[in-house]
């Protein structure tokens, strides 16, 4: 009884002091508590759903997509507040650098998991990882159209199993390319669509949008 009348009639401050001298460790447990729920709680209200994944390997570190990528959402449907398109502009390498091993083994296993719809690269890159059967034959993704526009920019590979060549890449540059000459992303560069589970319609209207 005497401790609680010490209590009220100590001062505003010295009920805030004592309060933190004897329940600082839980109030601050609450707070931290309180503090993760609210951040999660945030970070699942801002998350976005990634409606296509786009692997930019050696890119310029400075391009500004998010206009032209939010005009192709919004083209076809897509809540922009809920919906990208994400590019993954982590790859840096040199693909004949023996020391460059850890993103050379990074690519392999992005190549190998399906992960990345389209892969957007440099030629030397291109042409190590082609051989391997990575990529997929573009003349199941493009209209004739397309094909015939870059039929002299177009890469083939040998399909290993039949020896038959098939389209697996574009070469690309601001000269022909919407994508290039609305952003900085390359100065030129090889296109190429990965073997990839998603939404093959969606591939399609991705790459008809940025070649046409």
């Amino acid at each position: 009884m005497e401790h609680k009348t010490k209590f009220k009639d100590l001062s505003f401050k010295g009920k805030i002091d004592y309060i933190w001298d004897y329940y600082k460790i839980p109030i601050a447990a609450v707070i931290f508590i309180l503090i993760f729920i609210i951040s999660f709680i945030h970070e699942k209200q801002s998350q976005k759903d990634s409606v296509l994944d786009v692997l930019c390997v050696n890119s310029q570190s400075d391009a500004d997509t998010t206009d032209i990528m939010n005009k192709f959402l919004s083209d076809n449907g897509y809540d922009t507040s809920k919906s990208q398109i994400t590019l993954n502009q982590n790859i840096m390498l040199d693909i004949n650098n023996s020391t460059d091993y850890s993103q050379i083994a990074a690519l392999t296993a992005y190549y190998n998991a399906g992960e990345y719809d389209i892969s957007i690269q440099d030629k030397d890159t291109f042409d190590h990882f082609a051989p391997g059967g990575v990529y997929a034959d573009l003349r199941d993704y493009l209209s004739d159209d397309i094909l015939e526009k870059y039929k002299d920019s177009i890469l083939y590979i040998s399909d290993e199993n039949s020896s038959e060549k098939y389209p697996c890449g574009i070469s690309l540059s601001s000269d022909n390319c919407t994508l290039l000459q609305k952003t900085n992303l390359y100065d030129s560069c090889i296109l190429s669509i990965c073997h990839t589970d998603s939404d093959k319609k969606l591939v399609k209207s991705f790459c008809k949008y940025i070649l046409l």
